[in-house]
């Protein structure tokens, strides 16, 4: 048949920006730098010795996240959700980012206003998208999203193994084992719930 083209682009030689250098960000950062591309960050805190060894080129803090999205290829959510994250990649970020960018959402949904991801994704001021999450989940089937050539969408599944599952289901039951001997979990979200309820 005819000669084909290419269909996919290759990560070695762009460059990602990580939003976010939490425990997701640290694990993508190393990968991302493995594959061959130059890994800038924005983050809260300073970690030279992490930013050395995982090979970021260049980390600044949020204050730098509009310079260094307008050099990147991929922008990358991974910060976790709060008054200061919320909708914090918005019209004016997609904005500055290259038409030739995409964005990458793996924290949380609220995380990107997706009114403005959807303008900006129409509007062709940005090439794609790549979602793990969404503002309102699950998704409706009625989402513009779904039926955008330029989106890629996943469940709240993208990062699903059996390893990952192994993990989850570790924690879990050291937890629990934690909590049955009176010491606290570890990534305990209700501190003070848990110490009412032991005082009872």
């Amino acid at each position: 048949g005819p000669w084909g083209e290419p269909i996919g682009q290759a990560l070695i030689g762009e460059t990602a920006l990580v939003v976010g250098l939490g425990n997701v960000g640290k694990a993508l950062a190393r990968k991302l730098s493995a594959l061959g591309m130059s890994v800038m960050a924005v983050r809260r805190t300073e970690n030279p010795q992490f930013e050395k060894e995982a090979k970021i080129v260049r980390a600044e803090n949020m204050s730098c996240l509009h310079e260094l999205a307008a050099q990147a290829d991929f922008v990358i959510a991974c910060v976790s959700l709060n008054d200061q994250t919320r909708g914090l990649f918005d019209d004016k970020l997609f904005s500055v980012m290259k038409p030739s960018a995409y964005v990458i959402n793996i924290s949380r949904g609220a995380v990107v206003n997706e009114t403005a991801l959807l303008s900006a994704l129409k509007d062709s001021r940005i090439a794609g998208a790549g979602l793990d999450v969404f503002e309102q989940e699950p998704l409706t089937e009625r989402s513009p999203l779904l039926s955008m050539p330029n989106v890629v969408a996943t469940p709240h599944v993208a990062g699903a193994t059996r390893q990952n599952y192994y993990a989850i289901g570790s924690a879990v039951q050291k937890n629990m084992t934690l909590y049955k001997n009176g010491q606290t979990p570890e990534n305990c979200v209700n501190l003070q719930q848990l110490a009412y309820s032991k005082k009872r």
